[in-house]
């Protein structure tokens, strides 16, 4: 099981969390202090993880046969589980994650249910199909749209939120779209013959956003250094792994899964740090909100390497 991945879930969770607790949790009275509200964020998180589990899970039970011929080295081609076995956890973990998003908040069942068709249509054409990236990254896409909507109330405008939050949930899905086109080949020694398509759909990803940041800034005339800064992570990892690691193709992919922490903290970075330039209340090391912000990408990325040593991440 693909346990390596499960902190990139967490962050791309917690992207869209970070969303719906500054736009509807966050005291007026109070902006240089928000706390981060630790049921509804674990609920949320767990519920995400489980359903991601549970694709993996249905994934591996719909890939048997392939996977005795190509991927002799997984859980069911060894013989250690049984077939069935795995289709009773996907249906079992699909379930509790639908349970815990919507206990955590009824609102997220529009997230909820997008990550739960893309799953079962993903599964059934994924082997078959070039166009299976799409609803592989709605997958992912979908992620930052159920944090935000984690702590939505009924009868609030969540127009703002929805556009807001459509900025990560797009990078998401063109850079799982681009991983995907890579991890097609896995089976194969090099990436050599994927063309530029993959490179094209990581730019757009990293542009998706910085364009919030880049329009505000065009706005009120002001250049903000954190502009340049904000993608340097994300780029200098994506060129270690395209020079350092691109062989074999498994080795590649893994590295680019690991990768998708950093995507998110082309958007979190400058947020926990704007205190520094606009000489606002909230300042990094005082606010939770800033430092979670902060720091939940990049442990989400260093863990995600970690496990990888432990369980592959493919």
């Amino acid at each position: 099981m693909r346990v390596a991945n499960l902190p990139s879930v967490v962050s791309n969770v917690w992207v869209g969390v970070a969303f719906g607790i500054v736009m509807f949790e966050s005291d007026p009275n109070r902006p240089d202090f928000t706390p981060v509200p630790m049921m509804p964020t674990l609920l949320l998180v767990a519920g995400a993880c489980s359903l991601y589990l549970g694709g993996c899970f249905l994934n591996d039970w719909k890939d048997f046969d392939w996977d005795l011929r190509n991927r002799t080295e997984r859980a069911l081609p060894r013989g250690l589980f049984q077939r069935v076995s795995y289709l009773a956890s996907a249906v079992g973990c699909l379930l509790v994650g639908v349970s815990l998003a919507l206990l955590a908040n009824p609102m997220t069942w529009p997230a909820v249910l997008v990550v739960v068709v893309s799953v079962l249509l993903y599964t059934w054409v994924h082997k078959r199909a070039v166009w299976s990236v799409v609803p592989m990254g709605f997958c992912r896409g979908a992620l930052p749209f159920l944090g935000a909507l984690g702590f939505a109330s009924p009868g609030q405008t969540l127009g703002g939120l929805l556009f807001l939050t459509a900025f990560p949930g797009c990078a998401l899905i063109f850079y799982t779209m681009a991983l995907s086109i890579r991890a097609r080949n896995e089976s194969r020694p090099t990436t050599e013959g994927d063309g530029d398509s993959s490179t094209t759909l990581f730019v757009i990803s990293v542009l998706c956003l910085l364009a919030p940041m880049a329009f505000g800034q065009m706005v009120t005339g002001e250049i903000s250094w954190l502009l340049f800064v904000a993608p340097v992570p994300m780029i200098g990892w994506y060129g270690y792994c395209g020079s350092r690691l691109r062989t074999p193709v498994a080795r590649y992919v893994s590295g680019l899964l690991a990768g998708f922490p950093l995507l998110d903290w082309v958007l979190l970075l400058p947020m926990s740090l704007s205190s520094l330039e606009l000489n606002t209340p909230r300042l990094l090391w005082n606010d939770p909100m800033s430092i979670a912000m902060f720091c939940v990408p990049p442990l989400a990325f260093v863990a995600a390497l970690l496990l990888q040593r432990l369980a592959p991440a493919t």
